[in-house]
């Protein structure tokens, strides 16, 4: 940031010297206290050919081309020139408008009590590209983001709602701004005093938050519980919702991590939750994170079983997925299921395929992969009467989604509630189910339709 003086006072005095075919003579008149630059001075037909330098109260006369006399003179004679003087006042950049006209007597002053356009170049002195999305305070914000290349310059235009209030905070090094950088995908968020000293400065040796950008490729939330490397690491769990996403991450230190990440040398290991599988991988690390890097690997997932029976589960298959080993759950109790998956992408919405052994009666269950994958087994209690004059003994009752949970004994005319268990509810009205009893002595198997 330029050097600003305590306050600028003065003013401009333009007048209409001479007019030929070529171009106008102006007499002008400093009388600020501040030298100041003439930038340009340009309206429809008028054009200054080169800068013009005035010391504090100096007086002459310059030159502006004129690029179409008659359309000039006939704008001019209906007062209708419209100029635009580009003046620098110590490094600060404003415009003034004011008419050409056959009576001009021109007093040009900086706007002290009132907004414009501020042009300030800043320079990028580190190794890589800038992107300065914002910079905000109490008078002024960013008309518009910039990029600034590897130690180069660039012009930053602010407009500043008032002139004097901006620059008394600034020269007593009060202006706090906020500023909004972004480097290759990585977002920083910072406050600064906006002061004579001024200069954009990132998390270089030092550490501090940095926003960086994550996809989900999943047309589903799923949760990204951890997320470190050697210089960071994402400071808690955030739920990530399709498509992409600014999370803060805690740097240790900004300089080596992205040079690292420049190098492809920096890795970062990833606990995602996909529902309840949690899936643990390590892969490089790029300029932003990018979950379709999971193709395959290992996951773990707790099952509970709910019955007061041994569940054994053979294996779990599916176009992605298949279990690594058989895994016996003992009742009212917890296990860990291995899965090895080879694309985690292609995860979600295929079929799967559930063998499993429950009651010494073997099932298969096929469901969809949605955001979560759960066996569910629920409890029904189903009355059967007895009409018979001889006591009947049910032994089981089976299908592909339910079955018995234990033997019943129904004396002649009785009623009783028998527990089955339902594996899949939408499916089991739709098969059919197997009646193991025993009456008087014989035994008796039945196959009805549900």
């Amino acid at each position: 940031m330029p050097k600003i003086p305590k306050r600028i006072t003065g003013k401009l005095f333009v007048n209409l010297s001479s007019i030929n075919i070529r171009g106008v003579y102006l007499n002008i008149y400093n009388d600020f206290n501040q030298s100041i630059i003439i930038e340009n001075i340009t309206g429809k037909y008028l054009l200054l050919s080169s800068e013009q330098y005035f010391t504090p109260m100096e007086e002459r006369m310059i030159f502006i081309n004129i690029t179409n006399f008659t359309g000039f003179y006939e704008l001019y004679s209906k007062g209708e020139e419209n100029v635009t003087f580009h003046i620098n006042v110590d490094g600060i950049n404003f415009s003034s408008y004011t008419i050409l006209s056959k009576n001009s007597n021109i007093s040009l002053s900086v706007p002290n009590y009132q907004g414009g356009t501020v042009s300030v170049n800043i320079t990028n002195t580190f190794p890589y590209c800038i992107i300065i999305n914002n910079i905000t305070g109490k008078y002024l914000y960013l008309e518009k983001n910039i990029t600034i290349g590897s130690n180069a310059t660039s012009t930053a235009v602010f407009y500043v709602s008032n002139f004097t209030g901006f620059y008394n905070l600034y020269n007593q090094s009060k202006e706090m701004v906020n500023i909004s950088v972004e480097v290759d995908g990585i977002k920083i968020s910072k406050e600064e005093l906006l002061g004579k000293n001024f200069n954009i400065s990132l998390p270089n040796t030092l550490g501090g938050i940095v926003n960086i950008k994550v996809y989900n490729p999943f047309n589903f939330t799923i949760m990204l519980y951890k997320a470190y490397g050697e210089y960071f690491q994402l400071e808690s769990a955030y739920a990530l919702k399709p498509g992409y996403s600014y999370l803060p991450f805690n740097v240790t230190n900004f300089y080596l991590l992205y040079n690292n990440i420049k190098d492809k040398a920096e890795n970062i290991t990833i606990l995602v939750g996909i529902g309840n599988i949690n899936i643990t991988k390590t892969f490089p690390l790029c300029s932003s994170i990018n979950l379709t890097y999971y193709e395959s690997g290992e996951v773990s997932i707790t099952v509970s079983n709910p019955l007061d029976t041994t569940l054994i589960i053979y294996n779990i298959t599916g176009k992605y997925l298949y279990l690594l080993n058989k895994t016996e759950i003992k009742p009212f109790s917890y296990g860990i299921l291995r899965i090895y998956v080879t694309n985690f992408t292609g995860i979600p919405n295929e079929k799967i395929t559930l063998l499993a052994n429950v009651y010494g009666e073997n099932i298969s269950e096929s469901f969809e992969v949605s955001n979560s994958l759960s066996i569910s087994i629920n409890q029904v209690d189903v009355p059967v009467h007895n009409p018979f004059n001889e006591t009947i003994i049910i032994y089981n009752i089976t299908g592909k989604y339910l079955y018995l949970t234990k033997i019943y004994t129904i004396p002649p005319g009785c009623t009783q509630l028998l527990e089955i268990k339902i594996i899949n509810e939408s499916e089991v009205f739709n098969e059919n189910i197997t009646i193991k009893a025993q009456i008087s002595q014989t035994n008796i198997t039945y196959v009805m339709g549900l």
